[in-house]
């Protein structure tokens, strides 16, 4: 067991870039291959709800132009990679911007370890723990980008005053 815990802080980051390039590399079957390929047409120039059938508010078609003009604009770059690395940054993003709120809980303040320890469990829920089907599709965009603000909203930290730069 001691060999085992000597490991974990390779298995951790190792396991993470693992699930990370399969959130990158592995094809959206799902929802997200329509929507990408909703979002291409529109990028070409057809109409969204006249030229275009689709159901889905109009933002979620227009965040999913973001990957499609990156692959229509990088060579070799297919639509649903540049979605899976724009999720992937995301989600690091938001694990950094968790950790610095939540090193304002009496808990975590000046605790480094504990600070890293969280991001990490962050980046895991996010990423490795997350399907690829479900990957960076509409709740998982919600779920990561309002994440620090829920942080924000615990009764220990409500009261705390925050920089205005949490990413210095």
């Amino acid at each position: 067991m001691q060999a085992l815990s000597r490991f974990m802080p390779l298995l951790i980051p190792l396991a993470l870039l693992l699930s990370a390039g399969i959130q990158v590399l592995v094809p959206a079957e799902s929802d997200k291959g329509w929507l990408l390929h909703v979002a291409r047409m529109c990028l070409e120039g057809r109409r969204l709800y006249s030229g275009i059938v689709e159901v889905n508010p109009p933002l979620i078609i227009w965040f999913y132009e973001i990957p499609v003009w990156i692959s229509m604009h990088l060579e070799g770059v297919k639509d649903f990679e540049a979605l899976g690395a724009i999720g992937v940054l995301v989600s690091i993003l938001t694990s950094i911007t968790g950790m610095r709120v939540i090193r304002l809980h009496p808990a975590f303040e000046g605790d480094i370890r504990k600070q890293v320890k969280f991001a990490l469990l962050l980046a895991l829920i996010f990423i490795f723990f997350t399907t690829q089907i479900y990957f960076f599709d509409r709740d998982h965009i919600f779920f990561v980008l309002t994440f620090p603000y829920l942080l924000r909203c615990m009764p220990s930290l409500s009261e705390r005053r925050l920089s205005r730069a949490l990413l210095y």
